[in-house]
Order: C-alpha cells, then structure tokens, then sequence
C-alpha cells in the first residue's frame, strides 16, 4: 500500500476519534446523557473511555509517519521539532483553561484576572498530550528495534502500576488515595487540578503521563508493523489476530488492574491500544478492497486533517455558548438551545445526542471549508 493511502487511514482514524470526542464532550444536558456517552465514573470502559486513548495511539503512529522524513533517527532538527510541538501543546492547554481570562461572573476586572490565574488547571487534555507525545517518541527514536519499544512501553506500565501498588498496597485503584492524587496535591497543588469528580484530582496529571507515554509507543510501533513490509490482507488479518489478543490480555489484565481511564492503568491501555489496532486495520482494508471508500471516509478525513485545532475550535465554541455573556432569556444560549429547540420534542436522553449532532454538524462545517481550501493547521 502507498504512503498516500496510509496516510488516508490515519487521517480518518484521527477525524473519527475527533468527531467522537466532541459528541461526547457537547451533549445537551451531562446530566441526561446516554451512559455509554459518559466516562466511567471510576472504573470500566464506555465508548466515551476509548477517545482519549485512540488520539494518542494515532499521535504515536503520526510521531512514526514524521520520523521517516529524518529516516529513523534522532537528529538534531527532528528534536527541536519535537521540543517545539511539546511547548506549543503545552501553552495551547493553558490558554484553554485560562479563557476567558477572566471571571465573567465578576465582570472584567483586575481582582477577576488575578482570581482565576491563581486557580488556573496545570494539566488537562492538550497537557497530557504533549507529555505523552514527548516522552513516547523520544524514547521510540532512541530504541528503535521493534522489540525494544514494546519492552519499553511494558515497562512503562509496569513501573506506573508498580507505583501505584507501593504507594496505597491495601487499595492501590482506589479514588480517594492513590500515587496520583497524592502527587497532584503536591504538585501542582489542589488549586491547579481538575475538580469535577467531587474532589481535586486530575485525571490527566504528571504521573498518568507515564503510562500514556506507552499508549504513544504502541501507535508508533504499529507504524513500524505497518511499513516494514507490504500489507497484503493476509497481513491485515495477522495483526487484527495482535489486535484481538490485546483485547483480550486488556480484559484478562483487569482483574488484577482495573480499566480506569482517570488512573491510566496498563489494562486500560493494552485493552484501548487493541480496539485502536482493529478500527485501524479496518479502515486500511476498506480502503484497498472496496471502491466507495474515498467517499464514506470524506467527512472524517475532513476532522482528521485538522484534527488538534478542530479539538481546539469545537472546544472554544461549547465553552463560549455556556458563558452568560451570550444569553437568550437569560439564559446562555447553549442551555437555552437545549432546553427550548430539543428537550420538549424529544426523551431527555434522546434531545441531549440530538443536540450533539447539531453541534458536530456546525463543526464539520468549519473543518470542511478548511479541508477544501486545503488550510491545514501544523503543530
């Protein structure tokens, strides 16, 4: 297969997971959603959990794809792009939990300026990203071998749930005291970490950046199995046979180590890696055995493209919608367009997906003028 053709897949991987995140992240209403658009509130997998890890898997096999420019090897420019990317990811996600800059609440004022950069999330989505991205690659570019980046993403998830276990031994996947509470408290402190679980813990802090490291790694080992060879669809299925049986070690794997995408457990990676591997693989064999597939995959290449400033867009739209700056009734616009435009024609649970679709709809719209005036947005 071509590398345009691979590049395709990935593209369509990528506009997938991103279309799925912003209808998991824009519902109507969280609080009548259907539960498998909802994270798990501790442990398990919802369809919501595998988003986050499906977009670093595709950033460990775009770190492979940019990789082959430098022909495999760490050069000097090829790190300085890593470095650059890592630091625009990182200001990216300071930027989002800064905005609006201000406590709309309490008006444009210094006293609202202060307050909100004093209590302003460290860590978060775009954060996690970077850390997983940066650490995953360098250590991918520095290996190498096949087998030595697979050793290494296992130890990743052995050291994090090593650690895990040694801090809490009684209740090491417990939620209110477990190594990365403990180390989010510390640092960057309860002020600066995410707060909607009830309690302040993060579920993108520092120490989850290992383990997502090793979900980075997969998806550039999967570049690697992809490349070294022409993949036939005897191939294909070869490595759909690797995928299921890292969904089946993910599950087997969870009793002892529970799927928790707030810790970022091994299990949760090794089950999520496979289910990443089978949609992908899926998507490379439409695309060579079938002739509508240039057509079906369109709207998803469109995501794909432009997939982090779509994440970025999408999100600054929904974030924008809620604040009461813009208000119908007074009302901000977003929970008024849900409650007076779908909640009285449609089951709460029903409106609230509804909604989503609407919102995603607008969405493709922005990502499909960019994709056709072929405007596309590098970090």
């Amino acid at each position: 297969m071509e590398l345009s053709q691979r590049l395709t897949s990935l593209d369509v991987f990528r506009g997938m997971t991103i279309m799925l995140m912003i209808i998991v992240n824009t519902p109507g209403s969280f609080e009548t959603n259907y539960p498998l658009l909802e994270h798990s509130p501790w442990t398990g997998c919802t369809l919501a959990d595998l988003v986050f890890p499906f977009f670093l898997f595709s950033v460990g096999l775009s770190g492979f794809l940019s990789s082959r420019k430098h022909g495999g090897c760490l050069t000097k420019p090829l790190l300085k792009k890593i470095l650059r990317r890592t630091l625009l990811l990182l200001l990216l996600g300071l930027l989002f939990h800064a905005f609006p800059f201000y406590q709309v609440e309490d008006g444009l004022s210094v006293s609202s300026i202060v307050q909100l950069w004093t209590n302003i999330r460290i860590f978060g989505i775009l954060q996690r990203i970077a850390l997983a991205y940066c650490l995953g690659v360098l250590l991918c570019l520095l290996l190498k071998a096949p087998r030595r980046i697979l050793g290494a993403a296992i130890l990743l998830l052995l050291l994090h749930t090593l650690g895990l276990f040694l801090y809490a031994p009684e209740a090491p996947f417990a939620k209110e005291q477990n190594l990365e509470l403990a180390i989010g408290l510390v640092f960057p402190g309860p002020d600066h970490i995410y707060q909607g679980l009830g309690m302040p813990f993060d579920p993108e802090g520092i120490y989850g950046s290992l383990s997502a490291a090793a979900s980075v790694m997969l998806g550039y080992l999967t570049g690697i199995l992809l490349y070294s060879e022409k993949l036939t669809g005897q191939r294909i299925q070869r490595l759909a046979i690797y995928s299921l049986l890292f969904i089946l070690s993910g599950l087997l794997a969870s009793s002892l180590v529970p799927l928790c995408k707030s810790l970022w457990t091994g299990s949760y990676v090794i089950y999520t890696t496979g289910i990443a591997l089978l949609l992908l693989l899926g998507f490379l064999y439409l695309e060579k055995n079938t002739s509508f597939a240039s057509r079906l995959f369109q709207p998803f290449q469109a995501f794909g493209t432009n997939a982090i400033i779509m994440l970025f867009i999408s999100a600054f739209i929904s974030q924008s919608l809620c604040y009461p700056w813009l208000v119908v009734d007074e009302d901000p616009i977003y929970g008024w367009a849900f409650t007076y435009l779908f909640l009285p024609f449609f089951a709460p649970e029903t409106a609230s997906f509804l909604f989503s679709l609407v919102f995603l709809f607008f969405c493709w719209l922005i990502a499909e003028y960019l994709y056709h005036r072929k405007i596309f947005f590098k970090i």
